[in-house]
């Protein structure tokens, strides 16, 4: 779209063009602008996106969208889902609205649904809503919500359907995570089972958008739960982590990834230990100056406070400290916050941890570089 000086942009107020079709009894304006007002909300820019909610819910017309969610008319009922949807990933009120609608019951029933497209806009919206805040979390969870995406996941690993069901299964993913995150005191048994299967899914040939999810779940349970991450003293997982970290073709399996090493090293030095024993150090050492620099120096400063063999390892690196300290000097040379702050500041952090373990040989060392 061109844009005039002088000229104001789309505002919130244009999705009102759409209400008295949505609002019509005529079955044929509703579907009509049902159609237009969610390809109105798709292609809007987000920061409109609250106050057309906030004109949507005032207007009545989020109640009529609710009816529709309920309706018999399938034009209506997927249309609404993506309506709740936007209302379910908003800001708190937004959800809470969502929450409170009436939809909750038809949301749970269609993630058995025989359409696939309806059980990913379903647990779209169960995810988004579990992730808002925790009464909505311990709802559901009474609801039995989270037990239905597991067993339908466990479902889809044993019949080795993961990938035939591939948008589903990460939506699946996706909404566990947010239940694993926001649900408080979740079961130790349900946590361990969770576990168990991501670390399943973590080995399996599927897609990295699949293992990215897996790798935020395995390392929110390895920090909620005290009895997690035992399946990681393992090489064969352990090995199979590392080797996600260095998949270069895809930054984002490798951020997940990193996430989950570093709850693991903060976790236990056994878990340092075994990923250390699988090469970690020259996944680490290769990375330091790739955009995950920050994520890869976080890891680090967390090894180097283990132990004393640990802190070893990294201090006599050949590479690791040299580079640390080389674009620290780089860095103070020519600072750029945006691009380069977060890496610098945990470059200064393993220095400090350097110190702060009191090794004489060790400050001595990385004083000479």
């Amino acid at each position: 779209m061109a844009f005039r000086l002088g000229l104001q942009g789309p505002s919130a107020e244009e999705v009102t063009k759409f209400f008295d079709n949505v609002l019509s009894d005529d079955e044929f304006l509703q579907i009509s602008g049902t159609d237009e007002l969610v390809k109105w909300l798709q292609a809007a820019d987000p920061a409109i996106i609250n106050d057309a909610l906030d004109l949507m819910v005032t207007r009545g017309v989020v109640k009529r969208f609710a009816q529709f969610f309920r309706s018999e008319n399938l034009n209506l009922q997927d249309k609404a889902g993506i309506v709740f949807g936007f209302l379910s990933c908003g800001d708190t009120r937004h959800a809470t609205i969502a929450y409170n609608s009436g939809i909750l019951t038809e949301c749970i029933d269609r993630l058995s649904s025989g359409d696939l497209d309806t059980r990913v806009k379903n647990a779209w919206i169960l995810g988004n809503l579990a992730a808002d805040e925790t009464e909505c979390a311990v709802t559901l969870l009474s609801k039995g919500v989270l037990n239905i995406m597991v067993d339908q996941l466990a479902a889809m690993t044993t019949s080795n359907d993961i990938s035939t069901y591939i948008q589903y299964s990460t939506m699946l993913l996706w909404a566990i995570n947010h239940f694993l995150k926001s649900a408080p005191e979740l079961p130790t048994p349900l946590i361990l089972r969770i576990q168990e299967l991501l670390c399943t899914i973590i080995v399996m040939n599927v897609e990295d958008c699949v293992l990215e999810e897996c790798c935020y779940g395995l390392a929110t349970i390895v920090q909620i739960e005290p009895l997690a991450g035992m399946p990681f003293l393992d090489n064969k997982l352990s090995g199979r982590l590392m080797r996600l970290v260095q998949r270069g073709s895809n930054i984002n399996i490798q951020r997940a990834s990193l996430q989950l090493v570093g709850a693991l090293i903060a976790k236990s030095d056994d878990f340092t230990t075994r990923l250390l024993q699988n090469d970690m150090l020259s996944a680490l050492n290769e990375l330091i100056e790739h955009p995950l620099g920050e994520d890869v120096c976080w890891v680090i400063s967390n090894i180097i406070t283990d132990s004393v063999q640990h802190l070893n390892t990294i201090v006599y690196h050949p590479q690791i400290l040299p580079t640390v300290v080389r674009l620290l000097k780089v860095d103070a040379a020519g600072f750029d916050e945006d691009e380069f702050g977060g890496r610098t500041r945990e470059c200064c952090s393993i220095l400090a941890n350097i110190v702060n373990k009191g090794q004489v040989d060790s400050i001595r060392h990385m004083v000479s570089l």
